[in-house]
């Protein structure tokens, strides 16, 4: 299975239309008098509920890790500004 890299904004959107998807079947599980239909719909809206679930999550360990690359680059600057500093002076 590929994984392609989501946006935040982008996870943000299909957890969205996840739920208003889900809002949808809820309501269709509501109307119909079929009640084989109507548990069709319940599935699928727990099945979209889910899957909102798992793009929240997504955009969670996205900032996450977004948080952490800055928090890395952010130490490592100091790092490097610190040998830098510690290094004997060098009168000419």
């Amino acid at each position: 299975m590929h994984l392609l890299k989501k946006s935040e904004s982008t996870v943000m959107t299909d957890a969205i239309r996840f739920r208003r998807q889900a809002a949808k079947c809820a309501t269709l599980a509501k109307q119909t008098r079929d009640e084989e239909s109507r548990q069709r719909y319940l599935w699928l809206e727990q099945t979209y509920l889910h899957l909102a679930e798992s793009e929240d999550q997504i955009g969670q360990m996205s900032a996450f890790a977004r948080a952490s690359r800055i928090e890395t680059r952010s130490l490592r600057t100091f790092l490097e500004m610190g040998n830098y500093l510690q290094e004997p002076f060098q009168v000419s």
